[in-house]
């Protein structure tokens, strides 16, 4: 078969063009490493553990694992932290990172951005099923209301993530929050925090449903 590919390649039998793809130039994963670097030392610096830095790394997006940290620290000379207690280890994270405000996806603006998602990107593959079922219709059919922010159709399509992905009590686990395969289920950054939700329940009523 090698030899046949080849040799049809030759002949000009096949267009090569089809097999063979030429590189787009585009930024240097080297550089990135720099930087992931750099932030890895910087936090280290502020007595992170590896799995702080970890987390740390992750809420900006950046995918790196446990060893990648490990072996950049150990090149560079740091040692092990000592044993921290629970408090030293709350006031070493004392400043709280709040959750994205949910809005909109601006099509022209967040087009071809790239990010990362563990739960959310699952239910992704039954927008084509809601879609052929006419829920956003149904949804505006009946009326549900729509907020300053956000359509009535972005106020319903969170519930039925949710449902979709098995969470029955939101309350219980809000990571859903900053997930953002959950927000482009529903043509949002991220879906609103759960107290948004309850609040929203409050404004429906049977007739709608």
């Amino acid at each position: 078969m090698k030899r046949d590919f080849v040799n049809a390649i030759k002949n000009n039998q096949i267009d090569s063009r089809h097999f063979f793809v030429t590189k787009n130039p585009g930024r240097n994963p080297d550089a990135d490493k720099a930087q992931l670097k750099v932030k890895i030392i910087r936090l280290r610096k502020q007595n992170y553990s590896i799995l702080d830095i970890k987390s740390a790394l992750q809420a900006e997006g950046n995918r790196v694992s446990h060893d990648y940290i490990d072996r950049v620290l150990s090149a560079e000379g740091f040692a092990r932290l000592p044993k921290r207690t629970q408090i030293e280890r709350k006031l070493q994270f004392s400043k709280i990172i709040k959750a994205p405000r949910s809005h909109s996806i601006d099509w022209n603006i967040d087009k071809g951005q790239l990010f990362h998602s563990e739960r959310g990107i699952g239910i992704l593959p039954f927008l084509p099923l809601l879609a052929r079922l006419c829920v956003d219709q149904w949804i505006e059919f009946a009326e549900y209301p729509g907020t300053s922010e956000l359509s009535s159709v972005q106020n319903v399509l969170p519930f039925i993530a949710l449902k979709l992905a098995g969470h029955n009590r939101y309350s219980q686990d809000d990571l859903w929050a900053m997930d953002r395969g959950f927000g482009l289920f529903s043509g949002l950054n991220v879906l609103p925090k759960d107290g948004t939700l309850s609040s929203y329940s409050y404004r429906t009523d049977r007739h709608m449903n």
